[in-house]
């Protein structure tokens, strides 16, 4: 018997070519719009070290300055009495007087001027929308001056 010569067979990398040059340019894209979308926030930051004294604990804790979010309002710890800005009801961007909140912020300022960072502690159902005003707000004051330029969030609280 004969034996039948099989022809080579050619690849057709056309498609395949034409996937790759429509697929780099999206991505590149993709990736220049989460660029714009990032919003700088600091996380806490947790040094590996012994824990210091109960002393020393609770220095730290009187220079806090906290924002707390939960379920009728608004708490700013850090001034006197902690005071409470009630939202009636569930914060929302809607409900919320950011005009008194700042005036509350200035009032935590005056009690520490040295401290830049606020801790805002929101709760689980805490909208993106409020997080970003509340950071705003607590960025600067009335008068347009530097209050907490650096916001802090913590954990959500239940």
């Amino acid at each position: 018997m004969a034996r039948r010569e099989i022809p080579p067979a050619e690849l057709d990398l056309i498609p395949v070519l034409s996937l790759i040059v429509h697929l780099v340019p999206m991505l590149l894209l993709n990736v220049r719009f989460m660029d714009m979308a990032a919003v700088p926030v600091k996380g806490p930051v947790l040094p590996v070290v012994e824990a210091p004294a109960q002393e020393k604990r609770e220095e730290q804790e009187q220079k806090l300055v906290a924002l707390r979010i939960e379920a009728e309002g608004l708490v700013v710890e850090g001034t006197e009495g902690d005071p409470r800005l009630p939202c009636g009801g569930p914060c929302t961007v809607q409900n919320v007087d950011f005009a008194a909140l700042g005036v509350l912020l200035e009032r935590a300022k005056v009690r520490h001027p040295g401290e830049r960072r606020v801790v805002i502690v929101p709760r689980k159902d805490s909208s993106f929308d409020l997080l970003i005003r509340l950071m705003d707000v607590c960025r600067k004051d009335s008068s347009g001056g530097e209050l907490f330029p650096e916001p802090l969030l913590a954990g959500a609280s239940p």
